[in-house]
């Protein structure tokens, strides 16, 4: 596996990956919102890809708050059928290592995600604030965590 940045001309493939995980971890008006999240935040995000026989099959970013004391996880994803192989851990990790040396220790980091995947990112230290019953679309609640880099 290699993990490149993100580049334009990825963005088929990584909607393509978004749709593979609809609707279980995504809602499909989130497609459009991805689509926009690359020209209307042009400065503000890192955002990774990773590669597999040279296919496209995950990516993920972080988005930084302007003083530079908040991150936050995303539009994290992985082709369906190879979710559980370690691809996200290893892109997750690259965000919460690139955190660490943007924002430092006491950083924070928000990550916004669903009951689907909640548990997966207390595995990874973080801690849950609150929940919104059907935020994201009917069926499909918020989880929003945080995780206090040390």
């Amino acid at each position: 596996m290699e993990i490149i940045d993100f580049n334009v001309n990825n963005l088929d493939d990584l909607v393509s990956i978004m749709q593979s995980n609809i609707p279980i971890y995504f809602a499909e008006h989130e497609v459009s919102e991805f689509k926009s999240f690359f020209t209307d935040n042009q400065e503000s995000y890192k955002y990774w890809i990773a590669t597999k026989d040279n296919k496209v099959v995950a990516g993920a970013g972080i988005a930084y708050n302007e003083k530079l004391t908040e991150g936050y996880l995303c539009w994290g994803m992985v082709q369906n059928e190879l979710r559980g192989q370690g691809i996200g851990t290893v892109l997750t990790k690259m965000r919460i290592e690139d955190a660490k040396k943007t924002l430092g220790v006491g950083g924070k980091i928000i990550c916004k995600t669903t009951q689907h995947s909640y548990t997966y990112y207390q595995k990874m230290g973080f801690k849950l604030l609150f929940t919104v019953d059907n935020h994201w679309t009917e069926g499909m609640h918020l989880y929003e965590m945080e995780l206090i880099l040390e």
